[in-house]
């Protein structure tokens, strides 16, 4: 008996032994983390629509069945890093391939290729996933696919919106207004004919010579009364109709305005705290100026100060000069400036050994 997905393959006439789990991995376990964020697996407390889909291979290894990459739910190759895994990241698309998973191993002896004289056994494992045609198969699913134009279902938002749809959730408003609006327009359609056919068959009263004569009083038979009182009915169905959608629009109407008054509110005191702002901002543009005419008052003194120091050095320097170059008592002609320091800063050289300015050994009588 087939199982697990075995449908048409041959495992459908194998017996294997059946093994359950749960759970798929990557290489890291940050990626297999990644899996459960990207919303690869499904929400356990909802009721989905799955199948189970088989394949034979390995359980086990690098290779297993259990890694990820061999359902669908991983990118290209990247190649062996220890830093990373081996197959990119891929974050679910159309249809795709989402699961519970739980899955079921399976082992079937005996059914393998020969090796040494014997048959070899053989692996798989069906992994549960969404059934994507089941639900564009579903009548009741098709309701939505018809009311909103698709030819199948592609997300998991589809299938929650056609749930809510069938269910009368909150999205069936838009629904149900033109439903209303349909028999509206069907009511007011056979009321119109009404009013023609009751134009048409009304008695009429004809003065005759001594009499009155009446013509026509269709609506006098039982058959008249019962489709006045059936167009009677619909005009208190109608007019209750009219009532509810007047409250509804009453309510939302005065939600509205409370919610503008709120929005207003809050947006006057934004608009004061602007004003503030604003203010605060000019009397910082005043400090600022003042500061700025204080730099500049700095900025002359600075330049005073600096022109002063020039003098003083100037003058330092005349001086300096006139100390080295100028004439003094007792000495005439140009001398340098070594020869006019005192004796103290001299000691060596013909001036300072012998105490003498000028002298040179040619000069002594040796």
């Amino acid at each position: 008996m087939a199982s697990y997905g075995t449908q048409g393959t041959a495992w459908e006439n194998y017996s294997p032994k059946w093994t359950s789990g749960s759970g798929l991995y990557m290489h890291h376990q940050g990626d297999t983390d990644y899996l459960k964020e990207a919303g690869w697996f499904l929400d356990k407390d909802t009721e989905w629509k799955t199948k189970w889909n088989f394949k034979q291979g390995s359980t086990g290894g690098g290779n297993s069945l259990q890694n990820a990459h061999n359902w669908g739910m991983t990118g290209g190759y990247q190649g062996w890093d220890g830093s990373r895994d081996r197959w990119a990241r891929k974050d679910p698309g159309d249809r795709a391939a989402y699961t519970t998973g739980n899955w079921q191993k399976a082992y079937a002896g005996g059914v393998g290729p020969m090796h040494k004289g014997s048959h070899t056994g053989l692996r798989g494992m069906a992994l549960e996933q969404l059934d994507w045609d089941a639900y564009d198969k579903d009548i009741h699913y098709k309701t939505w696919l018809k009311a909103t134009g698709k030819d199948q279902f592609k997300t998991l938002q589809d299938i929650k919106d056609a749930e809510a749809y069938i269910a009368g959730g909150a999205i069936t408003g838009e629904r149900h207004r033109n439903e209303l609006a349909e028999l509206k327009a069907q009511l007011e359609a056979e009321q119109l004919k009404n009013q023609q056919w009751q134009a048409q068959n009304t008695p009429q009263h004809i003065d005759t010579p001594g009499a009155e004569a009446t013509v026509g009083g269709i609506w006098d038979t039982p058959t008249g009364q019962a489709q006045m009182q059936q167009m009677q009915d619909w005009q208190s169905q109608m007019s209750a109709w009219n009532q509810q959608n007047q409250a509804q629009q009453t309510a939302q109407q005065a939600q509205m305005a409370a919610w503008n008054q709120q929005n207003q509110s809050q947006m006057d005191a934004w608009g004061s705290q602007m004003g503030g702002w604003g203010n605060q901002m000019g009397g910082w543009g005043g400090q600022m100026s003042q500061h700025g005419d204080t730099i500049n008052q700095y900025g002359n003194q600075v330049q005073g100060f600096g022109d002063k120091q020039n003098a003083w050095l100037n003058a330092m320097e005349q001086q300096k000069i006139s100390q080295m170059f100028g004439p003094r008592q007792g000495a005439y002609g140009v001398h340098s400036g070594k020869a006019l320091q005192p004796y103290a800063r001299r000691t060596w050289g013909p001036s300072g050994a012998f105490n003498r300015q000028g002298m040179r050994i040619s000069n002594l009588n040796i």
